[in-house]
């Protein structure tokens, strides 16, 4: 089962349009609406999109949330994902960008086309 932190519920429902009530999709994840935040403390993946997706209804404003989401995020709360992003600002494709490989996967064929990229310093 994957997992995510905690520290994304939290920031999620902070972004939530003012009046809209979040205590409950907190608890349905099994955490204190009112926190203390422990980004340690993971949750299921499944259930955390569950409770995005109800958030994403209940919100008038729901399809703006991960924009609002994106924003309130600092690079250093993406983890490993966020240091590559901060060690490689600019990314430049590699001659062939549409070389295909062979992976396991549920489509008919098995193949995905993927692109290879290199970090260059500007």
């Amino acid at each position: 089962m994957s997992q995510l932190t905690a520290l994304y519920v939290y920031k999620v429902v902070s972004q939530a349009s003012p009046g809209v009530d979040t205590a409950d999709l907190v608890k349905q994840l099994g955490l204190d609406p009112e926190g203390p935040i422990d980004p340690a403390r993971m949750v299921s993946s499944a259930a955390y999109y569950d409770v995005f997706a109800a958030l994403v209804d209940r919100d008038p404003n729901g399809l703006a949330l991960p924009l609002r989401i994106g924003a309130a995020m600092r690079s250093d709360e993406y983890g490993a994902f966020g240091l590559a992003w901060k060690s490689a600002p600019t990314v430049v494709s590699l001659p062939d960008p549409q070389t295909t490989a062979k992976i396991p996967s549920h489509s008919s064929t098995g193949e995905m086309k993927i692109g290879w990229y290199r970090a260059v310093e500007v």
